[in-house]
């Protein structure tokens, strides 16, 4: 399964992923647990008590829940077990001094009651080590408990009632171990007086303050079936509470650029209620009807000191001389309350026996609201039009929305079928606040909306012991929200969203054995080919010959460059075993998995 950090989910489906680590920013690829949307899913790697994961790919919205422009990761956890009584331990050692339980236990209470808890730990050193003292920067240490509580208290009732509960101390990409350095450059200068060696094997780093992160998540979740003869209601509720603080170096090396940027007492809330009905199926016509409501209210406040490099930035820019500012502390508060509505339906005419046709469609409408405002301290001159000193009148976002789906399939014989879709997806507004530093610039990033086209087959052979899957697609996003390094009204550069266009197009084959009884064999390969068709506003890096980089602004259009953390090629093999009985009544399990994918980009530019 995808494995989740604190601030990303870090899934990404046919190149796109959630790259963006801003909280109050919907991700592009939907984590779903027990048909709950996520907006923090990093505990679902501890809890290892899962009954099925299902990869949704391409823009969802008409089967359930929340809206997702990429994809869906869909997991769904083991409810507890009527009249057993059962429980597992297991444990993984690996590099890095990788340590990682996770362990189970069923317990009945009657024939119509059974409560089931998990926990899990996770330990991890890590990759990259401060050249200064050795210390291990980005080390893991995380541990998460779930409890549920199921009640059938009749045949057409089924309920199921979850508590989830995590805490961590880690951060995702906090500080940069060099491949490649441009002569000259202040990177370059700095990892040179601390012997550092740029290339494919670095793993060294020059930042002066250690990065440092904690933060912690409750998940509660209510499931209910009910049986209308044939028909099934179904009613989803969840809640989500995180918190996290976090610190980071604000240039990446040893230079005294000023104070790590620190995120204090983040938070974000979010409640969510689904209702959905299921008509029968076997007949000529089946469909699902549903609505979805989400309300979240989330805080990110940002403070950063600004050292003697930092302020001499903004002398220079404001023409006035060095040491003219003091050493001050910058304030940025932002609250976002975000709310979406929506409508969704998805039916099936099954016009023969071998061919059918299905077509869906979502209405959703968002309403967001930003308030903001910033300080420095102490209060000194200038702070109004260079930096800090503002209270931003209350920005919203309101959009309205039509998704669609349509999507024929022919089952050639009762094992193969091919199948083509088309699908107009959509992905809500948002504010860019991460780099928001006058009172009147804009901060609102529009919908991002994706246009996919899929051809498929899938097919089974021996008796259904190998499947095939194989499919092409194209998918090109109006509004890609995309997050980049950008040119402040300060003179500085920060990491903010802008608005894109993109196209992602390519293949992928999957193949499923099972070779012999409790062994099933894998085997995936993918070409996927991702590029900007216009992504204006990116800074120029250090050395960049683009013509428009010798303009003032020093920005370009990174139009043609492909997408970062987009692999072209990737394959991937696995092995799982699995024994009843191995030894008297415990079940034995193996497993073996091996991936390889091309080089990848890691910014939005083609810095070398």
């Amino acid at each position: 399964m995808p494995y989740f950090t604190s601030q990303t989910s870090g899934a990404s489906i046919r190149g796109v992923g959630s790259t963006q680590t801003f909280s109050i920013v919907e991700q592009s690829v939907a984590t779903v647990v027990d048909g709950v949307t996520l907006s923090n899913p990093s505990a679902i790697s501890l809890l290892g008590d899962l009954e099925s994961i299902e990869i949704l790919k391409g823009p969802q919205g008409m089967l359930f829940g929340k809206n997702a422009s990429a994809g869906v990761i869909s997991i769904n956890t083991r409810a507890p077990q009527f009249g057993k009584f059962e429980g597992f331990v297991n444990s993984t050692l690996g590099s890095r001094d990788e340590r990682t339980i996770n362990s189970a236990l069923n317990i009945p209470i009657s024939d119509s009651a059974a409560i089931r808890l998990t926990a899990g730990y996770r330990h991890l050193d890590g990759a990259i080590d401060r050249a200064q003292d050795g210390k291990s920067i980005d080390e893991e240490n995380s541990w998460a408990v779930r409890g549920k509580l199921r009640l059938q208290p009749t045949d057409a009732l089924d309920m199921t009632l979850g508590v989830s509960y995590s805490k961590y101390t880690h951060y995702c990409c906090s500080a940069n171990s060099w491949r490649f350095l441009t002569p000259g450059s202040p990177a370059d200068i700095d990892s040179q007086a601390y012997g550092i060696v740029p290339g494919p094997n670095n793993t060294k780093s020059s930042v002066d303050y250690l990065p440092t992160a904690s933060g912690d998540t409750l998940n509660a979740s209510l499931l209910m079936n009910y049986d209308l003869g044939g028909y099934k209601l179904t009613s989803i509720s969840g809640y989500e509470r995180t918190r996290n603080d976090f610190t980071i170096d604000v240039d990446g090396t040893a230079f005294d650029a000023g104070q790590p940027i620190a995120f204090k007492d983040e938070q974000s809330r979010s409640f969510s209620q689904e209702l959905r009905l299921s008509s029968p199926v076997g007949g000529r016509f089946d469909f699902i009807l549903g609505g979805y409501y989400y309300h979240a209210d989330l805080s990110r406040p940002y403070q950063q000191s600004f050292g003697p490099f930092l302020r001499g930035l903004l002398e220079t820019q404001a023409g006035l001389p060095p040491g003219f500012f003091p050493p001050f502390v910058y304030y940025l508060s932002p609250k976002v309350q975000l709310t979406s509505v929506a409508g969704f339906f998805e039916g099936n005419l099954h016009l023969t026996d071998k061919f059918t046709f299905t077509a869906g469609a979502r209405f959703t409408h968002d309403s967001d609201r930003l308030d903001i405002n910033a300080t420095v301290d102490p209060v000194f001159p200038y702070c109004g039009t260079l930096y800090g000193c503002f209270v931003r009148p209350r920005e919203r976002a309101k959009r309205n929305n039509i998704s669609w789906r349509i999507t024929p399939q022919f089952n050639i014989t009762p094992t193969v079928m091919i199948y083509a879709s088309i699908a107009r997806g959509y992905k809500g507004p948002c504010f860019n606040t991460a780099t928001v530093n006058t009172v009147d610039q804009d901060v609102v990033v529009m919908p991002e909306k994706p246009l996919a086209m899929e051809v498929g087959v899938k097919a089974r052979f021996l008796d259904n012991r190998i499947q095939v899957v194989f499919d092409l697609f194209h998918t090109k996003y109006k509004g890609y929200q995309a997050q980049v390094t950008e040119l402040l009204p300060s003179g500085l550069y920060g990491q903010g969203l802008t608005n894109g266009e993109l196209t992602t197009k390519g293949a992928e084959l999957s193949i499923l054995a099972e070779v012999a009884q409790g062994l099933r064999l894998g085997a995936n390969a993918s070409y996927i080919d991702t590029y900007y068709n216009d992504l204006p506003g990116v800074v120029c890096y250090f050395g960049q010959t683009d013509p428009s980089c010798a303009l003032p602004g020093n920005v370009y259009n990174a139009k043609g460059h492909p997408l970062f953390g987009s692999p072209r090629w990737s394959y991937s093999l696995s092995a799982d075993y699995e024994r009843p009985g191995f030894i008297s009544d415990l079940t034995g399990t193996a497993s073996l998995n091996w991936r390889w994918n091309s080089e990848v980009g890691a910014s939005n530019y083609p810095s070398p």
